[in-house]
């Protein structure tokens, strides 16, 4: 009986040292960073997308690598398929600025909707789309400076920034 027990509590610790020891997955393609914040998924080329923020901080600094993988997308991982997704902060009240760094080329959609007392976003240079909806309905958000490698900027991207005087 001893040795049936023992055994049982090898094979656990192996399996949680295993979940612990980089990244743990969460689905077909999403794993949660060793530091439990992220939920991301990786690309081909070794990249990976943020889909979703897991802390409670008030100012977040995006971080520009993960599990060792440099961050170039921050948003939704929404599937047209089945209608589902992870979705990085949305309607996180908690959040009120966030620090985006160089490499991140892509917000994509509902990245921060909803973010109701969201006040301050610093973009990267880096950054070359805004996709629908990023930053709608944050109602507190008053300044954000667009960088010039912005090419593009999709539909509602700030509907509903009500105090939003200057972009």
């Amino acid at each position: 009986m001893k040795k049936k027990s023992l055994y049982l509590l090898v094979i656990i610790a192996a399996a949680l040292l295993l979940l612990i020891v980089g990244g743990t997955k969460v689905n077909a393609t999403n794993h949660i960073s060793e530091d439990g914040l992220w939920t991301y998924s990786k690309d081909g080329a070794d990249r990976l997308k943020l889909v979703k923020y897991h802390g409670k901080e008030k100012n977040v600094i995006i971080p520009s690598t993960v599990d060792g993988y440099a961050v170039y997308w921050l948003g939704s991982d929404y599937s047209e398929e089945d209608g589902k997704g992870e979705y990085t902060f949305i309607e996180d009240e908690n959040l009120e600025s966030v620090t985006i760094p160089n490499g991140i080329e892509c917000i994509y959609r509902d990245c921060f909707n909803g973010c109701r007392n969201l006040k301050s976003v610093i973009l990267p240079d880096t950054l070359e789309t805004i996709y629908e909806r990023v930053f709608y309905n944050c109602i507190n958000l008053t300044d954000i400076e667009i960088p010039q490698s912005v090419t593009g900027i999709t539909s509602e991207a700030f509907y509903g920034c009500t105090k939003l005087k200057n972009i």
